[in-house]
């Protein structure tokens, strides 16, 4: 039985100790001395080695898979080699790991082909490995910008709907003021229509005086003071109701003037708050497409 044995690792002896005996292909074995290399081929001389030697049974195996995996690297840098190299017939994934593997464990001398073939491989998995960091660094330094972004959209409609809030606020406190005003103005219109009306009733008082024209000196000049009494009193409540009319005139204005400020704040606060909105769904539009690219 003969077994090919691809070369161990340095730091290991070439065969141990042993009741095991071996011999080359071309005549009887003998025991190999410190230097003498581990021949190419070797013949068993029991098969029970196999079974009742472990040691010996890992070699085997291991050189098996040593054998097959390096006849598979060299079918690979050769294709490689004949379609000029293209980086498309690079190894990738396990095989680079298994790659890794059998190179420190391979202590024989590779072809060319294969070493550049080896070395174009570990080469292009460290470029991929750092184009992968220069990537998760760019995620991470986007993400942080997003964040930043998102919080300071979150501080302008925070500020933006305080605001609004303070706006609406002071609409309503300006509507309460008008509708104060509007009372007023109703309530000196009631005094100025009071003095209307004593003001038409002197005048019936004026009228009746008239008619009395027949009665004594005394009596008519009693009625005179009355009648001038009257009169006076008559122009004073038509002073009073004039510029209470004015007055009104001018609280109806000002409350006119206030009911359309508190308008117009109004539907600036709604403008406001409508492109916030628009804003922050944008960006929320625009995290989430972000997002789902990094995943």
């Amino acid at each position: 039985m003969k077994i090919v044995i691809v070369p161990p690792a340095s730091g290991t002896s070439a065969m141990p100790a042993g009741p095991a005996r071996f011999a080359s292909s071309a005549g009887p074995s003998s025991p190999p001395g410190p230097k003498t290399p581990l021949p190419a081929t070797v013949e068993i001389v029991h098969e029970s080695l196999i079974t009742n030697w472990p040691t010996l049974r890992r070699w085997l195996d291991e050189s098996q898979e040593d054998s097959l995996f390096l006849e598979q690297l060299r079918q690979a840098a050769r294709q490689w080699q004949a379609k000029n190299r293209d980086i498309g017939l690079l190894w990738g994934g396990d095989m680079v790991d298994e790659l890794s593997r059998f190179q420190r464990r391979y202590r024989g001398e590779l072809p060319d082909v294969v070493r550049a073939f080896s070395d174009e491989v570990f080469r292009r998995k460290a470029k991929s490995a750092r184009r992968r960091r220069r990537l998760l660094a760019m995620a991470g330094v986007m993400s942080v910008l997003l964040l930043a972004a998102a919080g300071v959209a979150l501080f302008v409609i925070h500020n933006s709907q305080l605001a609004a809030e303070q706006n609406a606020a002071a609409a309503t406190q300006a509507q309460a003021e008008a509708q104060r005003r509007l009372q007023e103005v109703e309530t000196k219109e009631r005094e100025r229509q009071h003095a209307e009306a004593a003001q038409k009733e002197a005048q019936k008082e004026v009228v009746t005086a008239n008619t009395k024209v027949e009665m004594t000196n005394e009596e008519l000049a009693q009625k005179n003071v009355e009648l001038g009494a009257a009169l006076e009193k008559a122009k004073e409540q038509k002073q009073r109701a004039e510029s209470a009319q004015a007055a009104a005139e001018r609280d109806e204005r000002s409350a006119r003037e206030a009911e359309e400020r508190a308008r117009l704040a109004q539907q600036q606060t709604e403008q406001l708050l409508k492109k916030e909105r628009e804003r922050a769904d944008r960006l929320n539009a625009q995290l989430g497409q972000l997002v789902e690219r990094l995943r």
